[in-house]
């Protein structure tokens, strides 16, 4: 019987898989097929990818239409101070 095909997270060493996501909840001993996908990333392509992201969306300007003073004056609710009432 074939299931569809379900992808999980996991690091090969050597030959072992060390599972980062949850496991498959399957019997032991159960044959599987396994398809490698070599990722590259690390810390240095996230940032680099994370900083165009920011760019783009300074360059998108998805606030230029709301006035700050209008929206502090929706969004904000007064308390009393303490000791000021």
């Amino acid at each position: 019987m074939t299931t569809k095909p379900q992808t999980y997270r996991a690091i090969l060493q050597g030959s072992q898989i060390t599972w980062i996501d949850i496991p498959p909840d399957l019997p032991p001993k159960t044959e599987i097929y396994v398809t490698v996908t070599h990722t590259t990333s690390n810390k240095a392509n996230r940032g680099q990818a994370m900083a165009a992201a920011l760019a783009r969306l300074a360059q998108a300007s998805p606030f230029s239409n709301i006035d700050p003073i209008v929206w502090q004056q929706e969004t904000r609710q007064d308390r009393p101070l303490p000791g000021r009432e």
